[in-house]
């Protein structure tokens, strides 16, 4: 696909501007149900521990917590029925994906706290919510891309991750591009492998610039300060051997005296 590669990578670039949830629907959307951010961290990192559990392929889990902050976002929901939508989410995301998690086994994760008759309905009401619209490109789809550019051993692909799936129960990364979480959160991690700039290269695969990312990086090091508030699951997840135990490297860095260094002033 090499031929159709800058029209693919444009055409990704156009769908995660049009599939953008709204940053602050628990204030609009969701006024008048008594829903609120700390619920939504809640269910983002019981889902975590499902879709870890499960074994399912990572992308599903950021497909999953896009369609739940664009539905919230166009529809109110009761808090009764916020533990639905999240289910609903992981299946019509892993269905996405070719994993098909059925109804039943639905019911089983939630504790029969639902019939089959009830999440059937929903799911109906839910993908109208999203409008059909499925195809999110998520973070790790622009990560991919700008792999292709640096060394290939493992920590240089967990670390990014990482640093992404960390940043899910964060609120103020819900309007975010995944083009440029995917960036910063690569930047980040090569400064913490001391890996070196952010070269030309990434810039032109990328298409961002140190200032643009700065930002994002320094909001992302700020949520990985404390992990046991914010994203508990992602970190215990991450502070396995299986995966390198990059959550560990992260907190040692920042309990350290980190910094960013600008490409300016990189040798």
């Amino acid at each position: 696909m090499v031929e159709y590669a800058d029209e693919i990578f444009d055409h990704m670039k156009n769908l995660e501007i049009k599939m953008l949830p709204t940053s602050n629907y628990m204030e609009t959307k969701q006024k008048e149900t008594e829903l609120n951010w700390s619920m939504r961290s809640e269910l983002i990192d019981w889902l975590v521990r499902v879709h870890y559990s499960r074994r399912l392929q990572p992308e599903i889990l950021f497909r999953l917590v896009n369609y739940i902050d664009r539905f919230l976002s166009v529809i109110p929901v009761r808090i009764s029925l916020l533990q639905l939508i999240g289910l609903e989410a992981l299946s019509v995301a892993a269905k996405f994906n070719g994993v098909d998690i059925s109804a039943t086994q639905l019911q089983k994760l939630c504790e029969n706290s639902y019939s089959i008759e009830t999440i059937l309905k929903v799911e109906i009401v839910f993908l109208r919510g999203l409008d059909y619209d499925l195809g999110w490109p998520g973070p790790l789809s622009f990560l991919q891309k700008i792999y292709e550019r640096g060394p290939d051993f493992p920590r240089c692909r967990q670390l990014p991750q990482y640093l992404l799936e960390a940043i899910l129960t964060d609120e103020r990364f819900i309007a975010e591009r995944p083009s440029l979480t995917a960036a910063a959160a690569y930047y980040l991690a090569r400064q913490m492998l001391n890996l070196g700039i952010w070269s030309p290269n990434f810039i032109q695969t990328s298409g961002y610039k140190y200032e643009q990312l700065y930002p994002i990086m320094n909001l992302m090091m700020e949520c990985c300060k404390n992990p046991y508030s914010h994203y508990l699951a992602v970190f215990k997840k991450y502070s396995r051997r299986e995966n390198i135990e990059v959550a560990l490297l992260v907190k040692q860095k920042l309990a350290g005296k980190f910094v960013i260094i600008e490409p300016s002033l990189e040798s």
